[in-house]
């Protein structure tokens, strides 16, 4: 197996998380100057927009795990979408308990306005790459998405603490 500065770094710029994040904070930008500044949703907000136009009506524990955000997160940023009027909270007729979030009228307007914008993004960032490259980066992501996805790469990191209100 070639050994590549990736697999042993030796700084900051060798880490291959640090520099998808990089990639998504500055590519991301444009996106986050078209939700907030043309239309008042932050990023987290236009995430579980965006999740909700894709998938309809769901409880907010399905929005969390299909936005993959922490349900307090989610919880917190639905106050603010629904206090907006882009989001509305409805009782599951067999389930008082448990509510169906979903997009608004405004809510879906937004999405109209905002995704063509976004796909041009997209389509601006990505046409440095050949369709061969395309095919390439998509096999790629694929194949890490699967190992992050897989539990048995984790086994031997310590379990977080949040919940005890510690970090360690």
């Amino acid at each position: 197996m070639p050994t590549s500065h990736y697999l042993s770094p030796v700084g900051i710029e060798d880490l291959f998380l640090y520099r998808v994040a990089r990639l998504h904070a500055t590519a991301g930008a444009p996106v986050v100057r078209i939700c907030e500044g043309g239309h008042g949703v932050t990023r987290r907000e236009w995430r579980l927009l965006l999740v909700l136009a894709q998938y309809g009506a769901m409880s907010s524990s399905d929005l969390a795990q299909a936005a993959q955000l922490e349900w307090g997160l989610v919880s917190k940023t639905l106050g603010r979408l629904q206090t907006k009027g882009l989001v509305s909270r409805t009782p599951k007729p067999n389930d008082r308990r448990r509510v169906l979030i979903a997009l608004t009228e405004k809510g879906t307007l937004v999405y109209q306005q905002v995704f063509p914008k976004v796909i041009d993004i997209n389509r601006t960032l990505l046409t440095v790459l050949s369709d061969s490259q395309l095919e390439q980066l998509d096999t790629i992501l694929s194949l890490l998405q699967q190992r992050a996805d897989d539990p048995a790469w984790l086994d031997d990191l310590p379990k977080s603490q949040r919940r005890l209100g510690g970090r360690n």
